[in-house]
């Protein structure tokens, strides 16, 4: 198990800090990447054959567990739907009637350790090395170290934003007041624009006392091309079988306005390349054609989606510096699809993709341009580290060896 050598040999430098003057660390983890629990009271399932679903349970795992991924399929597809409620800030989502969805433990790392007790496995195993290798720097959890878990199936909805980011700023400043240093905030994937977006919003006063540095891996800062495909045929979940994917995919997940909240923002990096083609009608859509590509989607109601992606569209500021030095680790050896071209007039059937440097999910661009950007506007330092580590790829990244290294030297 990990720490292994290689890794023991690239901590060496940094072990010999003394625990009292490490900064805290908090984790902001990615999509998927924040273990969920669940809690019923009086359900009323709307999906056919779910007579056997439990209609009032107290709280249990949602994210991951066996019974649900398995015996409990159809309860799980019915209860992880969203369904859109009227709120002073406008259409918000909100879990199903009878329904309670929440991160397993805010604050703590064992809702981004493992996601799922009951397989301690690869497929599994989230930020548990991570988290290793900085218990073998002197971090103790609760103490200097913590999680800041989320719900991510609703991302990028203004009233879930305004609630997780009064929590993660209450969090912060917790470890901050506890340790008189300011934090380091790790985040991997989505997890980065999350923190990038409420760093942007943060007053530039707080952020010097309370945030000492951002260091992300794999960040997709401008997005990423292939959640538009992902919308139109349903997003891969690279952490369980495909199978099941496909049907939370196509079911459950029509409802999350997490879907739109990394399409591609930010015409400066993505400038006039087709992101999606359809042969057919003879469309070609950009980063600036996204509304009128999902106008154009049939069986998408954009009464639904328009409100969220106005939203989305709104806050996505990929050009905005966050006002706090960046570690920016980063893949850039895999094949990562760029584009995709349909061939039936209603983007059913197969696509073909083309694809482009990255980390297989991310393209480089994404990765590496705004911060780019940023170091050339704003006096923060900016350290680029782009790696090739011969097919390790976006979601592998938070457990290889020479990533862990890179972000406890930067953490020291």
């Amino acid at each position: 198990s990990m720490p292994s050598t290689v890794l023991r040999f690239l901590l060496l430098p940094v072990l010999f800090v003394s625990s009292a003057e490490l900064h805290p660390v908090v984790l902001v983890p990615g999509f998927t990447s924040s273990a969920l629990e669940i809690k019923l009271k009086d359900r009323n399932y709307t999906i056919p054959g779910a007579d056997l679903c439990p209609r009032t349970a107290d709280w249990s795992r949602l994210w991951l567990s066996g019974w649900q991924l398995t015996a409990g399929l159809i309860c799980f597809l019915d209860n992880i739907g969203l369904r859109l409620v009227k709120t002073p800030l406008g259409p918000c989502s909100a879990s199903k009637e009878g329904v309670e969805i929440r991160p397993v433990d805010f604050g703590s790392v064992s809702g981004v350790d493992y996601l799922g007790r009951w397989q301690e496995g690869a497929p599994y195993k989230l930020f548990a090395q991570m988290v290793e290798a900085l218990g073998s720097m002197g971090y103790t959890p609760g103490e200097n170290l913590g999680a800041a878990t989320y719900d991510w199936r609703m991302a990028g909805d203004a009233c879930w934003h305004a609630g997780y980011f009064a929590k993660l700023k209450g969090l912060i400043e917790a470890m901050v007041k506890k340790n008189g240093r300011p934090v380091n905030l790790i985040c991997h994937s989505m997890g980065c624009v999350i923190s990038h977006q409420f760093l942007v919003q943060s007053e530039s006063g707080w952020k010097s006392r309370n945030v000492r540095k951002l260091i992300a891996m794999g960040a997709p800062w401008a997005g990423a091309a292939q959640t538009l495909w992902g919308f139109i045929t349903g997003p891969t979940m690279s952490l369980i079988p495909f199978p099941l994917s496909q049907a939370i995919a196509n079911h459950a997940s029509q409802t999350w306005p997490v879907l739109l909240f990394l399409f591609p923002t930010g015409r400066f990096f993505w400038g006039d390349r087709v992101l999606v083609s359809n042969k057919a009608t003879g469309k070609n859509y950009t980063a600036s054609d996204i509304d009128v590509l999902l106008r154009n989607l049939p069986g998408r109601d954009f009464r639904f989606w328009g409100p969220y992606w106005r939203h989305i569209s709104t806050h996505a500021a990929p050009l905005t510096p966050p006002q706090v030095p960046v570690v920016n680790i980063y893949i850039t050896d895999v094949p990562t699809p760029e584009s995709a071209e349909y061939n039936d007039p209603d983007f059913t059937g197969r696509f073909t993709l083309t694809s482009g440097p990255g980390d297989g999910t991310v393209s480089q661009r994404s990765m590496e341009g705004p911060p780019t950007e940023w170091a050339r506007n704003s006096t923060f330092p900016v350290k680029q580290i782009p790696l090739s580590l011969k097919g390790v790829d976006h979601v592998g990244m938070v457990l290889d060896p020479l990533v862990i290294g890179s972000v406890v030297s930067s953490v020291a």
